[in-house]
């Protein structure tokens, strides 16, 4: 695991304690809202985490599909808000966990190739981050 990983994962716990339901429900644009990123979030580390524990066994990831967001939007609108949070930060974590795990071999392989991303996640955490802390400022 990085140490810009683990940052995101606390930078994200950090923004989503203070998070009261109107926060969760605050719309993102796109049908997203706070709480179907943070659902986002949770799936895709979930998604990293299994593709990680795949590639351990010798089994290269099979990567990530933009068609897998459209087909979950309308469920992840469907979460209670707390239990995105709850989410969000649970794969966050488990994700860290599992990378701090990996093999050294497996890391220079995976990082060398073009599925970097799923060690790589502070970048994909960090932009919906982002995206939740100009929508909340601009609603004050």
């Amino acid at each position: 695991m990085s140490d810009e990983d683990v940052a995101a994962t606390q930078r994200l716990e950090k923004l989503v304690t203070g998070l009261d339901d109107v926060d969760l429900r605050l719309d993102l644009g796109s049908g997203w809202s706070v709480t179907t990123t943070l659902g986002h979030l949770a799936f895709w580390d979930r998604e990293q985490s299994l593709n990680l524990a795949a590639w351990q066994r010798g089994t290269p990831p099979v990567g990530g599909d933009n068609s897998v967001n459209e087909t979950l939007t309308p469920i992840l609108s469907a979460l209670e808000p707390r239990a995105a949070v709850e989410l969000a930060l649970v794969a966050a974590r488990e994700l860290d966990q599992v990378s701090a795990a990996i093999s050294d071999e497996s890391r220079t392989e995976i990082l060398s190739s073009a599925h970097d991303y799923v060690l790589r996640r502070a970048r994909h955490r960090d932009e919906h981050i982002e995206q939740i802390e100009r929508a909340l400022a601009a609603q004050s």
